[in-house]
Parts: structure tokens; C-alpha cells; sequence
């Protein structure tokens, strides 16, 4: 990576000596040879073994070369030649966004850090457009060719810069409800910037006093983690004074979004770009990405893939989906439990001997025990179930009573060996439940696990239409001798725990969050609470009675 950035820095000098450009077409050329690089490196995301992606490979092969021809179409006047030179970088940055969208794609909105740093990436294909839009000649609504290009200019600087930064200082600290906010609004604040250079004055100069405000916030972050948590001395100096090159910046721009919005020139264009923009690439981004490449925060959230199901489902599932599919593995031995021995799941965090030896006999001894169920659907959500209701009844997977529908559920169900070589993970099988009464099938889930020394996790997979979800669950005591199943992220530091839809070629970390209690009442028997969240919002509640009793049985 240094030998990239050391390139394009010399590609950067050679262009600003041979190449008629101005002032601002430099200052985009300093964004493609080096601070989009630079960007790319500290976010960088890793497969399991630890290499980069092909895609990240694929971008770092074309950025220098591609900004290349982006730099060769300033030789020419603004047309339909300099167009196409410029479309090289138009590329780059498509596929800048794209693996923004990959990488939220990994884990969705939970990790609200990596959130931030996706953002960054994804809104980069804006500055490809821009900047091909200025070297077209193409005349959006009316915009000169200044506004155009410092428009492209904004997309490569501060729209990268303010989400990104804010992800990074979140790695390093914990997640407050002003941190939560400040992260929202400097995500969303550089596309209301844009909105407001496009259709307002006044809403733009709304966006730039947010825009300052967050990254007001983002200074006072920096400076603590400067004085308590940075021990680097070169990093310390180099965020230091990327802070307050900041503050100058933004003092320039809020003064000039002031001006337009009420019609009053306080701070020229000119002065915009040679305080405003000078101090962003060389102060604030420049010195901001050294400081944070130095740093490399590692992420909380899990970045590497783990085993999952290669099951994927159909329209309809059904409790005969197995068979019909050929699923089933009839060389194996019957299967009583969806583990054969509770012992797996002991690692450095988890000893199972420690849970009651009923709850352990009911994960050995399925077939032995007989659930009832209570679902409530929370509120907010009893109209929505009930749409969901119409699709679950048809796919009949996941298909849960409404409220008040039934008082309690009664099931049924079989447990299933399964072709473990063809799922793709260990000593899987399958937990087929249906309603007694109606016969309609409630769940197919398919059981297996996965884990080392440190975590064992329940990899519990739901064929649904075009792939599966996939529950990872951690395992952990509660205070007494009860079991807690959660997708919760792990607060001792990164895991694979989550809730995930898996299609053929993709992984998409959903928003939703679930935990089991299974505890146990001397008089009362085995009770489990399962508890579900959408977006951090409850959303559904069922309540089990496990009862020792040949209602599954063993296939």
C-alpha cells in the first residue's frame, strides 16, 4: 500500500507540472491519486484467510491507471472525447460503491460504525458521475462548470471523510446515544449538502450547520481519544492537526452557506476553495487518513465468513420440503436430538455442565419432549402480522398464530438427519414442527454448529424462497443454571452471532436480533422465552412449555 500511495503521490506532482489544469482540478487529482487510496486502505476488509477481496484487488489494479485518464482528459476542452477518458474513473468509483454495499451487505445496520464507513464508500460512484458530468459539458439545471466540479470535488472529500472518520472513532469507543446520532448525521449531512446546492439556498445552509455540528462532535471524540486512548505519537500529532484544520474549514463553510442562503456573499467561491478546500485535503483528510493508517481500529463487528447452509428454499417449504427435495440422509442412524451430545457447545466461555441436566436432555432427547406455545405479536406490529400471516400460510414456513388465533399451540415434530457433505456444515439435522390440531407446518429448521476454543455457536438455518435465513446463535449462562441462545453482538469483543439471509453468491446480515431463555421450575418443568427485535424494537414474543412427552419423533 505504501508503494501505491507513494506512486500516485508522484503521479499527483507529475500531473500538477505537465497538465494545464486549474487550481480545483488539481485539488480532484490529489483525491484519485491519493487520499481515495488511502480511504480504501484504512477500511480495508479482509477475507478469512486474511488476503484482500477480488474485488478490493480489482480496485486497487485500476485506481492508478484510471486516474490516469482521468487526469489526460483535462488536456482536452470539455466534449465527448474528455467525456470518455473520464469514464475510466467513473468505473472505479462504481465499483468503490459497490463494495461499500458488500460490505454493508455483510452486516447490515446493527454495527452502526461499519455503517458509517459503508456509507463513505457508497456514496462514491456520486463523485464519478460528477466528474464525468463536468468533463461531458453537461449542463444540469443550469450548474456552471465550477459548481459541477467542486460538486465532484465534495463526493471525493467530505463525503468520504465524514462518515468514514466518525466509523473509525467509533471502533475505538463505546456506542452513547450522542455518538448514535452524531454518526447519522454525518452520514446523511454531504448528501444534504448536495440536495441543497441543487434545489436550495436555504436548505443548504441547514445541511452545512449539521454538517458542522457533527463534526464538531467528531473534533471533541478525537481530542479524548488523543489524550486517553492513542499512544502513538505521530498519530497523535497528525489527528491533532487534522482536527484543527477542521475547526478552520468549517468555520469557512458554515460562513459561506450563511451567505447564500440569505443572499449575502460573506466568503467568495475563490476563498472557498483555497481556504476551504485546501485545508480539507491537506489538513483534514490527508493528515486525518495518516493518523487513522497508523491506527488501523480494529472493527467489533465479525468481517469473515463462517459455515452456513447451502439449502435453499422454494415457494412453498412445507414439513415435506426435506423429502421432496432429497435432503434427506436415510444412511444415518435415526436422530433423537438436535445435539447428540450437549458437550459440544464447551469452549474457553462456555461450560455446559453448568446447565441444568434437564435443559441438556431436552437438546439430546428431542423426541422425548412436547412443546406448547404462546405468541404475542407486539405492539406496533399486530397489522403487519397479519399481512405476514396471508405470505407464512402459503409458504408455510415460519408460520406463527396471530394474537388471540390460539391460546396455546400445540406442536408436533419430527427430527430429520440430513445430508451433512451436501449442507455444507457438521452433523446437521433437521427440526420439522407443526401444528397438532391443523396439521400446518410451523418451522423447518436445520440444525448443526460451528465455533472453536474460544465460542461454540448454534447454526440454526430456515430454507426459505431463493435461499435460507440463518440464525447464529451464541451460547451462555444465565445466573442460575438456565441456557441463554442470543444473536446479540458479543460484548467481549467480535463473533459470528447474527441473523442472516443467505442467497447463492450473497450474505445479508438482516435487522433483526433474537435470544432464548430456557430455564427450569422444579414443579413447572422446562419454560423457554423467546424474544425477537426489528431494528432494536421488540417485535414478537413467544413463550414455551416443554413437557417430557413422545410428541416428536425421531426419522
Amino acid at each position: 500500500m505504501y508503494v501505491q500511495t507513494l506512486a500516485g503521490l508522484f503521479l499527483w506532482l507529475l500531473s500538477v507540472w505537465l497538465l494545464p489544469a486549474g487550481y480545483i482540478e488539481r485539488l480532484l487529482l490529489f483525491a484519485f491519486f491519493v487520499t481515495v487510496p488511502l480511504f480504501l486502505f484504512v477500511a480495508e476488509d479482509p477475507n478469512q484467510n486474511g488476503t484482500p477481496s477480488r474485488l478490493y484487488q480489482t480496485i486497487q489494479y485500476l485506481q492508478l491507471p484510471m486516474g490516469a485518464l482521468g487526469a489526460l482528459s483535462f488536456l482536452l476542452p470539455a466534449g465527448g472525447v474528455a467525456g470518455a477518458l473520464s469514464l475510466g474513473w467513473v468505473l472505479v468509483t462504481c465499483l468503490i460503491g459497490l463494495y461499500g454495499l458488500l460490505r454493508f451487505l455483510k452486516r447490515g445496520f446493527y454495527f452502526l460504525e461499519e455503517f458509517c464507513i459503508d456509507a463513505g464508500f457508497i456514496y462514491m460512484p456520486l463523485g464519478g458521475f460528477w466528474f464525468a458530468a463536468h468533463r461531458f459539458s453537461f449542463d444540469i439545471m443550469h450548474f456552471g462548470s465550477v459548481i459541477i466540479l467542486l460538486t465532484a470535488i465534495h463526493f471525493h472529500f467530505s463525503s468520504l471523510a465524514a462518515p468514514i472518520f466518525t466509523g473509525l472513532a467509533g471502533r475505538m469507543r463505546e456506542k452513547t446515544r450522542i455518538y448514535r446520532w452524531v454518526a447519522a448525521g454525518n452520514v446523511i449531512s454531504p448528501m444534504l449538502i448536495a440536495v441543497g446546492i441543487t434545489y436550495s439556498r436555504m436548505f443548504e445552509w441547514i445541511a452545512v450547520v449539521l454538517f458542522a455540528a457533527g463534526m464538531l462532535v467528531y473534533v471533541y471524540y478525537t481530542v479524548r481519544l488523543v489524550l486517553t486512548a492513542i499512544k502513538n505519537r505521530n498519530a497523535r500529532i497528525f489527528l491533532t492537526v487534522s482536527s484543527l484544520a477542521l475547526l478552520v474549514t468549517m468555520g469557512f463553510a458554515v460562513c459561506y452557506g450563511i451567505g447564500r442562503g440569505f443572499g449575502v456573499q460573506i466568503v467568495s467561491i475563490g476563498d472557498m476553495v483555497l481556504v476551504h478546500g485546501t485545508g480539507n485535503a491537506f489538513g483534514f483528510v490527508l493528515l486525518g487518513l495518516l493518523a487513522w493508517g497508523i491506527i488501523r481500529p480494529e472493527p467489533r463487528a465479525n468481517m469473515l465468513d463462517f459455515p452456513h447452509s447451502r439449502m435453499r428454499g422454494q415457494w412453498r417449504i412445507s414439513r415435506d420440503f426435506l423429502e421432496r427435495n432429497r435432503w434427506v440422509d436415510t444412511s444415518r442412524l435415526p436422530v433423537k436430538g438436535l445435539v447428540d451430545d450437549f458437550s459440544i457447545y464447551k469452549s474457553e466461555t462456555f461450560d455446559p455442565m453448568r446447565i441444568h441436566p434437564e435443559i441438556r436432555a431436552f437438546y439430546e432427547q428431542t423426541t422425548e419432549y412436547s412443546l406448547f406455545a404462546q405468541t404475542r405479536w407486539l405492539r406496533g406490529f399486530v397489522f403487519l402480522s397479519r399481512v405476514y400471516k396471508r405470505i407464512s400460510e402459503k409458504v408455510e414456513q415460519l408460520n406463527l398464530p396471530l394474537n388471540n388465533e390460539k391460546e396455546q399451540q400445540n406442536m408436533e415434530g419430527a427430527i430429520i438427519p440430513i445430508h451433512s457433505e451436501r449442507d455444507g456444515r457438521r452433523n446437521v439435522r433437521a427440526w420439522v414442527r407443526w401444528d397438532k390440531e391443523s396439521g400446518k407446518t410451523i418451522f423447518v429448521a436445520v440444525y448443526s454448529h460451528h465455533g472453536g476454543e474460544r465460542r461454540t455457536y448454534m447454526n440454526i438455518a430456515l430454507p426459505l424462497p431463493s435461499g435460507n435465513m440463518t440464525g447464529v446463535l451464541r451460547v451462555e449462562h444465565d445466573e442460575a443454571d438456565g441456557l441463554i441462545l442470543t444473536s446479540l453482538p458479543d460484548p467481549l469483543g467480535k463473533g459470528d452471532e447474527g441473523i442472516y439471509y443467505f442467497f447463492r453468491y450473497l450474505r445479508l446480515r438482516l435487522p433483526l436480533n433474537e435470544t432464548f431463555h430456557i430455564t427450569i421450575n422444579e414443579r413447572r418443568g422446562l419454560r423457554a422465552k423467546h424474544r425477537m427485535w426489528m431494528f432494536g424494537i421488540p417485535f414478537l414474543a413467544i413463550d414455551y412449555v416443554i413437557k417430557l412427552g413422545p410428541k416428536n419423533r425421531a426419522e
